[in-house]
């Protein structure tokens, strides 16, 4: 993800985390077209953070947030 789309994440955050974050998800996860539900079953997180994610939980949403804005994507997996 370029600087310029990890600044689109954080403009448009607050108004409306779910579509700043699919769009970011989208380049990160190279999945032009897909939808929220694909997007987060497709990311390299556990099994409970997905459930928060879903549930739309504002700790977590923040927390992936800040993750892409920082590494500008996901940590490598651990060998």
């Amino acid at each position: 993800m370029r600087k310029a789309d990890a600044e689109q994440l954080l403009a448009d955050y607050d108004t409306d985390p779910v579509a700043a974050l699919s769009r970011a998800l989208r380049i990160v996860l190279d999945l032009p077209g897909a939808d929220w539900v694909t997007l987060i079953a497709a990311a390299p997180i556990d099994a409970a953070r997905r459930r928060l994610v879903f549930d739309s939980d504002q700790t977590t949403l923040d927390g992936l947030a800040q993750e892409l804005n920082e590494r500008r994507g996901f940590d490598p997996p651990q060998a």
